[in-house]
């Protein structure tokens, strides 16, 4: 099966459409967005954008899926957490690099954020029900009657 069977374009630029101050009204470069996911992301979106409200310049830098799980890359007020993921025999690694200046907004988003990201590995990508993370081939985050029917 086509991974890209997965993808949702509309749902994104709708996001985008719907949370100007979040996404500037562009949608970000090499982004996409997961049928699935497509509540995960609305949710938090909404979150972000009540926690920034004007005062702040929050710009999504990427959105996809990368080892099975969702990846929500930002930069607030022109900070932003510096990013590895390492593939190890035993699975994967996150390593996470804050700014120098962390305030209390920034310490709520990268909160926010991981509970997507977390949550994202219990939700079905292709249907948005239930899933596990499948790691052969490909990793996907499939429930059952998704996983049967690749």
């Amino acid at each position: 099966m086509d991974e890209t069977d997965d993808q949702e374009p509309e749902a994104l630029a709708q996001l985008v459409n719907e949370f100007p101050r979040v996404f500037k009204g562009l949608q970000p470069s090499g982004s996409y967005l997961s049928r699935g996911w497509v509540s995960l992301v609305r949710e938090l979106v909404r979150d972000i954008d009540a926690l920034i409200g004007d005062e702040h310049d929050f710009r999504i830098l990427q959105l996809k899926e990368k080892f099975g799980t969702l990846r929500f890359y930002y930069q607030v007020d022109g900070r932003k957490t510096i990013n590895a993921d390492l593939f190890l025999p035993d699975g994967t690694k996150r390593i996470q690099i804050p700014p120098h200046d962390v305030d209390e907004l920034f310490v709520k988003l990268r909160e926010r954020v991981a509970r997507a990201e977390t949550d994202s590995a219990h939700i079905c990508e292709r249907c948005g029900a239930p899933g596990v993370l499948q790691r052969s081939g490909w990793w996907k985050v499939r429930c059952a009657a998704c996983k049967d029917a690749q």
